[in-house]
């Protein structure tokens, strides 16, 4: 594909340009996807839409009823402007909607209607004092323009590491912080600029004083404070008990900065032992492949011997071709019948193909990682050192 193509629509036009080739070709020859790119970069584009909706609509439920309607509204109106706004900073940046890109934009909408909230709370917050709407939306620039843009760049400012880490999990991760960097400061000047002029057109003019007596969620807060402060000490004992049982329960956490990948296939790479022909190689993996043969989870596989499958994904790992290495790509017919599959295939792969390293592993989200633990075992003779390797594997 060009560089700057719309993935979707180069798929329908290659679909349509095999459906040509394969009227020309020989009765016999069939012709069947691996992969389907379009197809899936097609969901995840949709799963990003109903993501950024259901967000969309939450931040819109609190800010109505912590803000009000008129005052909801302003806030309201500040998403899209600034979801446009950075969607061409994108642009300018050279930043696609891609996996990292899409979950910037819902990490950042939830950012990014903090300064407006703020600057429409203290405008809401003038007018019960008194002041004409004019003066209360200059007041919103004068008085809160720079505490907020400080404490947007010291959000900006945290995720310094994921955009400058060295290693190949920054070149996947370097989009988070140009996306979240460019919402945030967008959000700032819609907020200081915008976001008075909207209240100007949108608020009232004059509203009421709040009533001197205190509101139950008030009253209810302002006892449970008092009596935080005068029993300090089982509070700072709570507080630290709380804290343990936060620390206790990261444990249970993913510890990993990429997710589990949500694709179908199963990927077996294939090492016969050293000195195998491809001949040999061809033949493990056509016993190998016996097993695949007729299992229900399955929906196809494309095997490739002697080299690896080409690159249809930024994070596939291509092997080096050698004689004694293959590859299978394996398609299951969902994520349950996935996991079905792969625990099946490992266990096979290690009782009935002994001193053949078959690696059963699903596609990365990310940098390429291999195996999570590896081990290099030496000795002055080959057959015994093969031998030892074995039995640690095993």
């Amino acid at each position: 594909m060009k560089p700057g193509a719309n993935l979707t629509t180069f798929g329908e036009q290659l679909t349509e340009k095999m459906r040509q080739i394969e009227g020309d070709l020989p009765i016999g020859v069939g012709v069947h996807k691996v992969s389907d790119q379009p197809e899936l970069v097609a969901d995840a584009v949709w799963g990003f839409v109903e993501a950024l909706i259901e967000a969309v609509v939450i931040v819109l439920i609190v800010t109505f009823i912590s803000l009000g309607v008129r005052a909801g509204l302003v806030v309201a109106v500040t998403i899209p402007l600034v979801l446009a706004i950075t969607f061409l900073a994108m642009k300018l940046f050279g930043v696609s909607l891609q996996r990292i890109s899409l979950g910037a934009l819902i990490i950042a909408l939830g950012l990014l209607v903090d300064d407006a909230m703020i600057a429409v709370e203290m405008m809401i917050a003038r007018l019960e004092l008194g002041d004409k709407l004019e003066k209360a939306a200059t007041y919103v620039y004068s008085h809160t323009a720079f505490p907020m843009l400080t404490g947007t760049l010291v959000t900006i400012v945290s995720f310094f590491p994921v955009a400058f880490n060295n290693g190949g999990a920054g070149e996947f991760t370097f989009t988070l912080f140009v996306v979240i960097a460019a919402a945030l400061i967008v959000s700032w000047v819609v907020a200081v600029l915008f976001v008075p002029l909207l209240g100007v057109a949108m608020l009232p003019k004059t509203l009421k004083k709040h009533a001197e007596t205190k509101g139950r969620f008030t009253r209810l807060f302002e006892r449970i404070l008092r009596l935080s402060v005068r029993w300090k000490w089982i509070t700072i004992a709570a507080t630290v008990v709380i804290f343990a049982g936060a620390v206790f329960g990261m444990r249970f956490v993913q510890q990993q900065f990429f997710p589990s990948s949500e694709r179908v296939e199963i990927i077996v790479d294939w090492t016969a032992p050293q000195n195998s022909s491809i001949t040999q190689t061809r033949a493990e993996m056509d016993r190998f492949e016996k097993v695949l043969a007729g299992d229900p989870d399955i929906d196809h596989w494309s095997s490739y011997v002697g080299q690896g499958a080409l690159r249809f994904l930024l994070s596939f790992d291509v092997q080096p071709a050698s004689p004694n290495y293959g590859q299978i790509v394996i398609v299951t017919k969902g994520l349950e019948a996935r996991e079905r599959v792969r625990t099946k295939l490992t266990e096979i792969a290690r009782r009935d193909f002994v001193g053949t390293d078959a690696f059963v592993h699903l596609l990365d989200i990310g940098p390429p990682v291999g195996r999570a633990v590896q081990f290099r075992i030496g000795g002055p003779d080959i057959q015994s050192t093969r031998e030892a390797a074995q039995k640690s594997r095993a």
